[in-house]
């Protein structure tokens, strides 16, 4: 019979470590055990061998007096070699321990950089098709406003371009590196690195919002060969990247990383994961336990979102396996996020792990240890079977006392040390002086060493130390979210690769370069010729440059270059958003109907339930139903204030504006929001919005054309008070065939064309003397 403990021993050196973990390559003990090689690339694999214990690497010795923080004389992270050093000031301590060190969904063996004190402003003069339509629903991300004082330091990009990046980098004459845009993302400075990865800030040109995006190269990750021993076979850490986007594809919570965009860029083989930014970095990092406790308030907040969080990862079937203080990062509003998803799993059934019992898999169990051993519950270590929901309030009550103490409930350097610790009979009993005794009763109960005896996370909820806080928040119960399923062909289709975009600005010149259709520049070029209708209100287009042959490069005019403290707001004009070709496609998709029933699950017919599947238009006419499209011939897309504005938090992010601004007041609201309740600004808009509509009501350029998800963009100086308007996203406007014109008024039906662009603005310039009326 085999020994238990050398099994364990076998399970626990064999642990994978994800290829987004993120453990800090600032560790620096010198008696640490050295970290296991890699698998050679193509091993011969023996399906029955257990490949030898390595070393333990994820417990690492106390560290003596902590680190200076950081800007002091010994600066603890130099930047990433190449980018801004004086970007951004290094993030003030946090009160009672280390200053934080930027986590971004974490990267392997990180080293973050600093990260930039601003980012270039939003970029809504490229007229690109808007993805608030059907490129993909924007989440919540940053909100925050977004300087134009400095540009971003783009010292990682090319100079020497592949053929695959032919159009995607341009050159610039003075010498200067240009910027590099995967789609609408404006690559940052570098925050970290890893063994497979880095992470990036960027911002999205689109709306301004500033997200984090964690860039693998894919060679790497199928190279790395890892041992699974939840299947007792090896896998690459591509597997677990794919496990993990697609995981993140289907969670939307408050207290969970969230994932907005995936692009697989075949041409340089790498992959880009578009995610929340979280400034202010990770709660705690283990690698610097034993330090200083948290603030105790702190402790009590971002447990409770943690609890919170994992409350809804285990409604939807995902355990997480790797919950420790590193993988809790911090959003702007101070709220706890859990991230790091690389050794999750999803309890569904047909979704587990193929060696298991059909019994073990309709009771929820499951088998391995993917986590991070200082962290992991006694059971985990056994031969048996068990359930990871339980494992995980094991892990978070680790987590917790490393938050209220500093220190690890169970701590050696010795890997055997460690798990005779926690898997001997004694139980937990607290080593430091603490009064509070609600909070030793929940760690004594987290801390069960019998799973059957550990409390449950339902339990946890309502714990005297922690129920007073949960009950001062707004409870949203688990059961209004959509339950999510992560199948075996979603694990393989995680990624689809998407069309790479690309802007580039040139803050000197005061141009925007983007990368679009041909047909799309010989169409600006028609509009442009109409100098005193439509032509007017473009912006101006300095060059247009072969790119390939169906690509040109369009350099334009950047609406917001000198404009000191830029407030924008785009508006999204028409009485519709779809086009005749959206109406003549019939095919059914899966994934809008997925977006649908997460909006607005009764909207969702039986037939379309039974069919699978939704049109195109079906979508964007639901869509519209949320909106003032089709009442008001408008909609606010986006707005954005200058970080001066003493209102700039309360704007809204670009999902709470479409699924808030419902009503004519919600409008004016908006707009009067956006101009700060300053009468001058609306007055000033007024008489250039007036002109736009005479302008276009007399240019036959613009009625022989279909105006179809155009906006028109505001923008005012915080400063001035000065004032422009301009029409942009042109990229689903189309020429009308044999001479045809619409006066952009009438109802649409099928064929016409018409798309109530003129209603929309009509109804635009009533409401802003409203707003006037109102506001005087």
């Amino acid at each position: 019979m085999r020994n238990p403990l050398s099994a364990a021993r076998n399970a626990f050196s064999n642990r994978r470590t994800s290829a987004a973990a993120g453990a800090s390559s600032r560790s620096t003990q010198a008696d640490t055990a050295a970290k296991p090689k890699e698998e050679p690339a193509t091993p011969k694999v023996d399906e029955d061998a257990v490949p030898p214990p390595q070393p333990m690497w994820g417990n690492s010795k106390p560290k003596g007096k902590p680190s200076p923080p950081l800007g002091a004389a010994e600066v603890e992270d130099e930047p990433t070699a190449g980018d801004d050093p004086g970007a951004m000031p290094a993030p003030k301590p946090m009160w009672g321990n280390k200053a934080p060190k930027p986590m971004w969904g974490n990267v392997g063996e990180s080293s973050p950089s600093k990260a930039p004190e601003s980012m270039t402003a939003l970029d809504t003069s490229g007229d690109g098709e808007s993805p608030y339509m059907d490129s993909g629903e924007m989440g919540k991300g940053e909100t925050r406003s977004v300087p134009r004082k400095k540009e971003v330091s783009m010292a990682d990009t090319p100079t020497n371009m592949t053929p695959g990046m032919q159009g995607r980098m341009f050159s610039q004459s003075d010498g200067v590196k240009p910027k590099k845009y995967i789609k609408q993302y404006e690559m940052g400075v570098t925050l970290g690195k890893g063994s497979y990865a880095k992470v990036k800030m960027c911002i999205n040109t689109d709306n301004g919002q500033t997200f984090a995006v964690k860039i693998f190269n894919k060679s790497l990750l199928k190279r790395r060969k890892l041992w699974d021993s939840t299947q007792s076979r090896f896998k690459t850490a591509f597997d677990d990247v794919m496990r993990e986007i697609a995981i993140m594809k289907k969670l939307q919570h408050d207290n969970v990383m969230n994932m907005y965009d995936v692009i697989d860029d075949t041409s340089v083989n790498k992959l880009y994961m578009v995610m929340d930014f979280c400034r202010q970095g990770a709660i705690m990092e283990s690698s610097d336990l034993p330090c200083a406790p948290l603030e105790r308030w702190k402790c009590l907040s971002w447990f409770a979102d943690s609890v919170v969080g994992l409350d809804y990862l285990h409604f939807q079937g995902v355990v997480h396996f790797d919950l420790k203080p590193d993988n809790i990062l911090v959003a702007d509003d101070n709220r706890a996020v859990i991230s790091d998803f690389g050794v999750s799993r999803v309890l569904n059934p047909g979704a587990e792990e193929g060696h298991q019992s059909e019994e073990e898999k309709a009771r929820g169990l499951t088998r391995g240890s993917p986590g991070t051993p200082s962290y992991t519950a006694p059971e985990v270590w056994g031969s048996q079977a068990y359930h990871g929901k339980t494992a995980d309030v094991w892990s978070l009550g680790v987590t917790l006392h490393a938050m209220v103490f500093g220190t690890l409930p169970y701590f050696a350097q010795d890997q055997q040390e460690l798990i005779k610790m926690v898997t001997a009979p004694e139980p937990w009993t607290c080593a430091h002086e603490e009064s509070d005794t609600n909070l030793i009763d929940l760690l004594s109960k987290m801390l069960q060493k019998n799973p059957l005896e550990r409390v449950t996370l339902e339990q946890v909820k309502v714990h005297p130390w922690l129920e007073k806080e949960l009950a001062s928040r707004k409870r949203v119960s688990v059961d209004e979210y959509a339950k999510i399923v992560v199948n075996d062909d979603e694990l393989r289709e995680a990624v689809i690769s998407g069309h790479v975009a690309n802007f580039r600005r040139n803050m000197e010149m005061g141009t925007l370069a983007k990368l679009t259709p041909a047909a799309e520049g010989a169409r600006y070029r028609t509009l442009l010729d109409a100098s005193t209708g439509v032509g007017r209100w473009l912006p101006k287009l300095m060059d247009v440059k072969q790119s390939t042959g169906r690509r040109v490069i369009l350099e334009m005019e950047d609406l917001t270059h000198n404009v000191q403290g830029a407030c924008l707001m785009d508006i999204k004009m028409g009485t519709r958003t779809f086009t005749e070709e959206d109406v003549a496609s019939m095919s059914l998709r899966p994934d809008l109907l997925d977006k649908m029933k997460k909006m607005e699950p009764s909207a969702v017919t039986p037939e379309e339930e039974e069919a699978g599947g939704i049109t195109k238009m079906r979508y964007l006419q639901f869509r519209e139903e949320s909106t003032t499209t089709k009442e008001l011939g408008f909609r606010i897309d986006a707005v954005q204030l200058s970080a001066e504005a003493p209102d700039a938090g309360r704007v809204p992010d670009a999902e709470e504006l479409r699924s808030s601004i419902t009503t004519v007041e919600k409008v004016r609201e908006t707009i009067e929001l956006y101009v700060q309740k300053r009468p001058q600004l609306i007055s000033s808009f007024l008489p250039k919005l007036r002109d736009l509509r005479t302008s276009l009501e007399n240019c036959h350029v613009f009625a022989s054309h279909e105006f179809v998800r155009t906006s028109i963009l505001l923008v005012y100086s915080n400063a001035t008070n000065s004032t422009t308007v301009h029409i942009i996203d042109l990229t689903r406007v189309s020429e009308l065939l044999n001479g045809k014109t619409i006066n952009h008024r009438d109802e649409w039906a099928p064929g016409n064309h018409e798309d109530g662009y003129l209603v929309g603005l009509d109804n635009l310039i009533s409401t802003f003397e409203k707003v006037l009326e109102d506001l005087s």
